[in-house]
This record gives structure tokens, sequence and C-alpha cells, in this order.
């Protein structure tokens, strides 16, 4: 699959989207559900915030960048009416402030995002599968999200 970006830029845009994710902290709802959480989009003085919470700035500038990326992914599928043709960074990258059940992945373009994913998962070889979900492994909270199990259950099903 080719990349819509340069190497490059796509490697800067993953490494911005992992460190916006290492800020998030999860909240434990329940026993099943984990919320993540930006702590710097609380409306705490900052004073009160540890050290690595406090560059917002940059924390705006990775988002806002993943989010034209998304835009621009969004757009070449024609919000998810044309089969993707080339690897695509999972949600969880692109839109590391919003939780596994947060309504924003039903609304707007992450919800477009996530449907020109899930049409990228589903028409994947099991080779190229098994090498996406090693270079992106899903945090815990975004495993439902990730359609790496309904992926497998596929597989398997296709095996038998």
């Amino acid at each position: 699959m080719n990349n819509i970006l340069e190497e490059e830029v796509y490697t800067t845009l993953l490494e911005k989207g992992n460190h916006v994710l290492s800020l998030c902290e999860d909240d434990n709802t329940t026993e099943d559900s984990i919320a993540r959480k930006l702590f710097y989009r609380l409306e705490i003085p900052s004073h009160y915030l540890p050290e690595q919470y406090k560059e917002d700035e940059t924390i705006t500038s990775a988002l806002d960048e993943l989010k034209k990326y998304a835009s621009l992914i969004c757009d070449k599928y024609d919000c998810g009416r044309k089969p993707t043709t080339e690897k695509i960074l999972p949600p969880w990258i692109v839109f590391p402030d919003l939780s596994a059940t947060s309504l924003g992945w039903r609304m707007g373009l992450p919800e477009t995002y996530l449907t020109i994913y899930d049409h990228m998962v589903r028409e994947m070889s099991v080779d190229e599968f098994k090498k996406y979900k090693e270079e992106y492994p899903a945090p815990q909270y975004m495993c439902i999200r990730a359609r790496y199990i309904q992926k497998e259950n596929l597989i398997k099903e296709e095996a038998v």
C-alpha cells in the first residue's frame, strides 16, 4: 500500500500522535470501560498541572496537524465512498484525545476517518494485516475500535 504523504511527514505525524497519546491518562469508569483524557483540556489552573501537561501549544499544534491529515485522507477517499489504496495511520494516533467510547467517533471527521480505516483493514491481506498490527499495536482501550479482533475472526473463518 502506498502513502499519500512522504514517509518522513508520515513518520512525523505518527510521532506527534504517539506523543499526545502518551499524555493522555486512563480513567477506569467501569471494569470494561477505559476513558482517555488530556489534562490540559480540563479547566484546571496551570500551576496545579504537572510539567508534562504544560505544553498546550505543542499539543494543540499536533492535534491540528493530525486533523489536517485526517481531512486529506477523507477528501482523497471521498468520505469513505472510494476504496482505500494505501496504509493510513490508525484512528487512535490521528485522534489521540478521543476515548474509545467518545461520541466523537459517531460524527464528523473522526467518524468518516474510522469508516475509511475500517475499509482499509477489511481489504488487507493476511500478511498486510499482520504487519500493520505489529507496526501499530492497539492500546487496550482501543481494542474494539481497532477492528483487529474482527479481522482476526474473519481470517480464522476463511481458513476453515
